[in-house]
């Protein structure tokens, strides 16, 4: 596992060093995913926790804001809840297919 966050650079893991783990910005619409981490300092896991989401949370992404750069809002749904992500935090935020 240590290679696997050596390897993290700007969102995105470089390999394949887990397999079917990727970050929710890299992930299309209308899939549903299960949260495995949340990257980032304790700033960024206290806004998300308190958005609802934590490890094990299943959530489907409705649709990515971003063009052709890739960048731009991602939203969510968590049961009834909708959200809008960031493109920083949806890319710490790692997920795995459900």
């Amino acid at each position: 596992m240590r290679g696997f966050w050596k390897g993290w650079r700007k969102g995105r893991a470089r390999g394949a060093e887990l397999p079917g783990v990727r970050a929710l910005c890299d992930v299309e619409g209308g899939r549903k995913v299960v949260i495995v981490a949340l990257r980032g300092g304790p700033g960024m896991q206290r806004r998300a926790a308190g958005m609802g989401l934590h490890i094990g949370c299943e959530v489907t992404v409705m649709q990515h804001g971003g063009g052709a750069g890739g960048g731009g809002a991602v939203a969510i749904r968590s049961g009834e809840t909708r959200l809008a992500l960031g493109h920083g935090m949806a890319c710490k935020i790692l997920v795995r297919a459900v």
